[in-house]
């Protein structure tokens, strides 16, 4: 489970300065929390069980089965073009992330006959989502479609064998999946926190909040303070309500997807087309999947640093699942929006200034990738760098080497596209070049926050040390590149 993406992302997430969670390493929150719940005899003991154990059980069997698909599988155990096979069909961790969430005596559609995430899911769906009597919760349906689609991919892709990228499909699969899974537990928390039961508050805010702890920091560690940290006896509901909710869009959730009860309202800002404050004109999900770079990049970190602090012994296991989401992205139906195909992008040659780049790198086109790679692979001038300069330098080289060059292949791609009159193309690329300047952890406020961790958010932390910050503390250089970009936005208009 160590290399599990979504085991890392809850293990950093709750890990405090002596990366430990309730006292013990945080590698073990879930037994610790569990542990603590049986030692006080609570009552709520199997629903923490059920939110938190089982249903990271359900992940760890989809992150196996993708695993297993990277491997070509054939029934016959023989071999192929003189390759030996593996054993372990990745279907069969299909069916036992299944059976883990359904459940022994699940009926169709029932919260009473069942036992775990399944009759969970239908308990506590009536409250979010109108579900007509006998039927299913659609979060259910969503959910039980991916198990059956993820199964098809596998059988016609006959144990993944039949493409060298077929995993990829399955990865997409699961990516859409886990989200999915996710919504439950966020309706149980915003339930329990309507009704002041803290210690169902806590458990559910532990099962699923570390899920965003690579979104907006700031925000995710006031909820972690508030909800799992702290026994909060009196709260601002609305306002926690609200942080949640903002959190929604780093997962592709949204408050339709997720509801809200009939005394409460939902505003995840989702149909806000903004990049802090920058109002953009294109298709919101092609920037949304431009600007969240920053949320893969900053699992990347998250990941290299867990292989440092949580499992030393296993340093390189991590190296490998941070390059797995270099190669591949976080949604992999979207590989042009990973990190390596920008990193490989042949049309930055539109660029007047690659040239030089490119010289000074030794007339390698992929500079920036043959570097990065090299860090994560340990190689070069790497084979005898620490984890941690290897990671410093993967981070920095992607927050700014490989944003910068992107930024400008976009910029210059929308003066292409005005010259031949394509105004709409002309658009998108103007816009995909500020969601690659601000990205998304800035937020859609003006000016932006300090989440960020791309070029817009080094100008403010420069801005401090060359005195070019304004009244607000905001950098001046981004306010002139933000209103060069509505200036450029109304040239193609």
């Amino acid at each position: 489970m160590r290399s599990d993406p979504t085991y890392n992302l809850f293990v950093y997430g709750l890990s405090d300065e002596k990366q430990e969670f309730l006292g013990r390493p945080a590698t073990k929150y879930a037994d610790s929390f569990i542990s603590d719940l049986l030692f006080l005899e609570a009552p709520e003991a199997p629903d923490a069980m059920i939110a938190i154990t089982i249903w990271m059980q359900v992940a760890h069997s989809l992150h196996s089965a993708h695993h297993a698909c990277k491997i070509p599988f054939l029934t016959d155990g023989g071999t192929v073009d003189g390759r030996h096979l593996r054993n372990s069909d990745p279907a069969l961790f299909i069916d036992e992330a299944a059976a883990y969430w359904i459940g022994d005596n699940q009926a169709t559609g029932s919260s009473s006959r069942g036992h775990l995430l399944y009759a969970l899911t239908e308990k506590m769906g009536g409250r979010f989502e109108p579900i007509p009597d006998g039927a299913e919760s659609f979060i259910n349906i969503q959910i039980i479609e991916g198990f059956n689609k993820a199964k098809n991919h596998i059988a016609i892709s006959r144990g993944c064998s039949t493409s060298k990228d077929s995993h990829l499909k399955l990865k997409g699969i699961i990516d859409e999946l886990i989200p999915l899974m996710a919504v439950p537990l966020l309706r149980n928390l915003l339930y329990n926190l309507s009704t002041d039961n803290p210690v169902m508050v806590k458990i559910f805010a532990t099962a699923v909040l570390p899920l965003f702890s690579a979104c907006s920091p700031s925000t995710y560690h006031e909820l972690k303070d508030l909800l799992i940290d702290h026994d909060v006896i009196e709260m601002q509901k609305e306002y926690i309500f609200s942080k949640i909710q903002s959190l929604y869009s780093c997962l592709g959730l949204t408050c339709d997807l997720v509801g809200h009860m009939e005394q409460e309202e939902c505003d995840d800002s989702s149909d806000l087309k903004s990049l802090a404050g920058y109002r953009y004109v294109s298709d919101q999900q092609m920037v949304n999947k431009a600007s969240q770079i920053d949320v893969d990049m900053r699992k990347v970190e998250i990941f290299i640093q867990n292989g440092i602090t949580q499992f030393q012994g296993s340093q390189e296991m991590l190296f490998g699942t941070a390059f797995g989401l270099y190669n591949y992205g976080q949604h992999s139906k979207y590989t042009e929006y990973s990190l390596s195909s920008m990193a490989r992008d042949t049309n930055r040659n539109i660029v007047p200034s690659f040239v030089s780049f490119r010289r000074y790198f030794g007339s390698d086109a992929n500079y920036a990738d043959t570097m990065i790679v090299n860090a994560f692979q340990k190689e070069g001038v790497f084979q005898l760098a620490s984890a941690d300069q290897r990671k410093r330098f993967i981070v920095f080289s992607l927050n700014y080497m490989l944003t910068y060059m992107t930024t400008l292949e976009k910029l210059y791609s929308s003066v292409r596209s005005c010259k031949y009159d394509d105004r709409k193309e002309a658009a998108v690329n103007l816009d995909l070049a500020a969601g690659y300047f601000v990205g998304s952890l800035e937020g859609k406020e003006d000016g932006g926050s300090f989440d960020g961790s791309l070029i817009f958010m080094l100008a403010k932390r420069m801005c401090v040390h060359f005195g070019t910050c304004t009244s607000s503390s905001h950098a001046r250089i981004n306010e002139r590149i933000i209103s060069l970009f509505y200036t450029s936005q109304a040239e193609i208009e």
